[in-house]
C-alpha cells in the first residue's frame, strides 16, 4: 500500500478517507461510491482537508460519476481543477463526466455550470426518493480549465 502524497493541493492515495469526508457532507453518497469501487481525490488547504472528488460508476472509455463536496469554494483554482478533472479525461481516457446534484442545491448546480457542467435533464424523485435529480454533463472540451492538457 503506497501512502499518500499531496502535489499541488491535491491529495493522492487517501480514497478511504476523502470517500468518508465527502460522504459527511453529501449523506446519499454512503450507498453508490462504495470504498471499494471508486476513486478519491482530496484538496489540502493548511493541513486541512477543505474539498474531495469521489470518481465512481466507471464506465471505461466512456464515463464515470463524479461527487464533489467542499467546506469553502475558493478552493477551485485552474491548477487545482486541472488535476481532478485531468485525472478522469487523461487517466482513464473518458470522453464524459456525469454529476447528479439535488434540485433544490442551487449553489451546487451554480457551481458545476460554472465549471462547464451542462444541465442534461431533471429526473423526478430520484436523487433521494422525494427530491428531483438534476443530471450534469461534462465532455472534455466543456473543461475550459483543461485547456493546453491532453
Amino acid at each position: 500500500m503506497t501512502e499518500p502524497v499531496i502535489v499541488g493541493s491535491v491529495l493522492y492515495g487517501a480514497d478511504a478517507q476523502v470517500v468518508d469526508w465527502v460522504s459527511q457532507r453529501i449523506p446519499i453518497l454512503g450507498g453508490r461510491a462504495p470504498h471499494n469501487s471508486s476513486a478519491a481525490l482530496g484538496v489540502i488547504r493548511r493541513g486541512q482537508l477543505v474539498a474531495g472528488v469521489v470518481f465512481h460508476n466507471y464506465r471505461p472509455g466512456i464515463d464515470i460519476e463524479v461527487s464533489l463536496a467542499a467546506d469553502d469554494p475558493s478552493w477551485a483554482h485552474p491548477a487545482i481543477l486541472r488535476r481532478l478533472f485531468g485525472y478522469p479525461f487523461n487517466q482513464l481516457g473518458v470522453v464524459r463526466l456525469t454529476c447528479i446534484v439535488g434540485r433544490k442545491n442551487k449553489r451546487c448546480r451554480k457551481f458545476c455550470e460554472g465549471l462547464g457542467w451542462k444541465l442534461e435533464g431533471v429526473v423526478r424523485r430520484a436523487y433521494d426518493g422525494r427530491e428531483d435529480a438534476c443530471l450534469f454533463g461534462m465532455l472534455r472540451e466543456d473543461a475550459k480549465f483543461l485547456e493546453g492538457d491532453a
